[in-house]
């Protein structure tokens, strides 16, 4: 049964995990890919990287509408 409590705890737990991954030289991935969860992540995870990732979603996709929010690109 879903209860406000247990949902918390879920992003808790995920939080944390994720935190311990990230810190530890980990990267973050999901039998899904990286999609919406995760994508708060990336940027921690790329660095300055990550800007490169963002340049190319802006060329490929001046519109900004493929994938809209998917890998924390949003293509500015």
């Amino acid at each position: 049964m879903f209860t406000q409590e247990g949902f918390e705890l879920n992003n808790r737990i995920w939080e944390a995990g994720l935190k311990a991954v990230l810190e530890n030289g980990g990267v973050l991935n999901e039998h899904h890919g990286i999609g919406i969860q995760l994508a708060k992540y990336m940027r921690v995870q790329y660095g300055e990287a990550f800007d490169v990732l963002e340049m190319i979603k802006k060329a490929f996709d001046p519109n900004r509408i493929m994938n809209i929010g998917k890998l924390g690109v949003t293509g500015k």
